[in-house]
């Protein structure tokens, strides 16, 4: 499909990243640069704080938005995107506070262990720890105990359709909301029609297998843990949105994903923007057209969770 004329100037104005030359350091630099907020004006939240959480492995940082929204709230807990190497809590925030005033929801987004120093499933067990930490957490968080979802984009959608398998049987999580999300990250990933396309300038198939090999050690795993799409049964999985763009290699698998998951019982849907590329919840602060989408991703959310609609914001 095309690529949207907003979205073609941003690709343009980026500069072009080799992975065969770039270190990580440099990498993470500048996917910790968040993008600026000039797409849509940026919306007017009750607050935001930053915590530690001490977990097995050392602390891990998680940035709070609250709502406008008086009482008790939903609550999100989300994971970043950036192929399981780059990106923190911080570099999302133009995102993360928009998830929490078009939700009305209390989110806490996450960070967790980057590859290649720490290979899967370290991103995974991170993850697992601050979702149940979350859940533990939500009266002094201003959560409801019955509107407790997990939520990512691209790698962080791989972590959070991974954690709400891990969690349904246990009535913990009511929903999930994936976000272009990398769903499988076996061989057979390359089978499919947006894959071999590889229609998105920013997310190439190369990108793919560098972060595949970069967060594995491998090019492909079919644990459940990694490649949620490879579980043998998804009953028993929350409620799901899949949020999908027409120019992604990885659309192809998320929407497999939602198919698969309400063949298996799942209250499960999909949202498909044609014309967007990858990360086009990330793009929403410089880019109107994606700000457009995600409040649409929004929109369909609430429905989805029976949430009421969140307080003016602007």
């Amino acid at each position: 499909m095309p690529i949207h004329s907003e979205l073609q100037q941003l690709l343009t104005a980026l500069p072009a990243i080799d992975l065969e030359t770039i270190t990580i350091e440099d990498l993470r630099a500048a996917a910790n640069t968040p993008f600026p907020s000039v797409g849509s004006p940026e919306p007017k939240l009750a607050a935001t704080e930053d915590r530690q959480v001490d977990t097995p492995h050392g602390s891990l940082t998680v940035r709070i938005h609250r709502p406008l929204s008086a009482g008790p709230t939903p609550t999100v807990m989300f994971f970043h995107g950036g192929g399981w190497t780059v990106g923190s809590p911080a570099a999302v925030s133009p995102l993360t506070e928009r998830l929490s005033a078009y939700l009305g929801a209390v989110v806490v987004s996450g960070s967790y262990r980057l590859a290649p120093e720490h290979r899967f499933p370290a991103a995974y067990d991170d993850a697992y720890f601050l979702t149940r930490w979350a859940a533990d957490h939500l009266d002094s968080l201003g959560g409801l105990p019955d509107a407790f979802v997990v939520a990512g984009e691209s790698a962080g959608g791989n972590l959070a359709a991974a954690v709400a398998l891990a969690l349904r049987e246990e009535n913990i999580l009511a929903g999930q909301l994936l976000l272009n999300p990398a769903t499988n990250l076996s061989l057979d990933r390359r089978d499919t029609e947006s894959y071999r396309a590889d229609p998105d300038p920013g997310l190439t198939a190369i990108n793919v297998e560098w972060s595949v090999q970069s967060y594995l050690g491998s090019d492909q795993s079919t644990d459940w843990r990694a490649s949620p799409a490879c579980a043998e049964n998804l009953t028993g999985a929350p409620t799901a949105l899949v949020s999908t763009a027409g120019n992604d290699p990885l659309r192809d698998d998320g929407l497999a994903y939602a198919t698969k998951l309400a063949a298996a019982g799942v209250t499960a849907e999909a949202i498909n923007f044609p014309d967007m590329i990858h990360g086009t919840a990330s793009q929403a602060p410089v880019v109107t057209s994606a700000n457009d989408a995600l409040v649409q991703t929004c929109v369909k959310f609430r429905a989805l969770m029976g949430w009421p609609e969140p307080m003016p914001h602007k």
